[in-house]
């Protein structure tokens, strides 16, 4: 699917496009707004970007807003498929505060997909987080196999 203009501002020029989606709405239900001008959702090699026209006028007048979801603060995706759509919720790593609780934000989802293409986002996400606790495993080993400096005594 190409990528309409006016959201291409959002997608840096070394940014990797994987997968470009519409929702489809509800085959139950006649949400107009979300037929006419679905929300759009862009996999790319560093983030999830959820694309939103602003209302059925905005829509129309081509205004846009958008939130993104960088594959680092993601810790899991699940799906979750319905009789004709899917949903795909994020759950986000929760963020230290220096010696406060944790705070633990609001979990992005995506509904009203086709259920093949969330089974394909599902797919490419959980590939690429696995990649990512792959290498932070691997910096961890590192890091801690280093053999520890010598010292010298204070003798010598």
């Amino acid at each position: 699917m190409e990528i309409p203009e006016q959201v291409k501002d959002i997608i840096a020029p070394n940014e990797k496009v994987l997968y470009v989606t519409k929702q489809k709405g509800s085959k139950l239900t006649s949400d107009i707004a979300k037929k006419l001008f679905p929300e759009m959702v862009i996999l790319t090699d560093r983030r999830i970007v959820q694309i939103y026209p602003e209302g059925l006028f905005g829509g129309a007048l081509k205004t846009t807003d958008y939130s993104d979801c960088p594959y680092e603060r993601m810790s899991n995706i699940q799906l979750h498929r319905g009789i004709f759509r899917a949903t795909l919720n994020i759950t986000l790593k929760s963020i230290p505060l220096g010696g406060m609780a944790n705070l633990t934000p609001e979990n992005p989802s995506i509904s009203d997909i086709d259920k093949n293409e969330a089974a394909d986002i599902f797919r490419i996400v959980r590939e690429i987080l696995v990649k990512q606790e792959t290498r932070q495993e691997v910096a961890l080993v590192t890091v801690s196999a280093a053999p520890p400096a010598e010292m010298e005594s204070p003798i010598q």
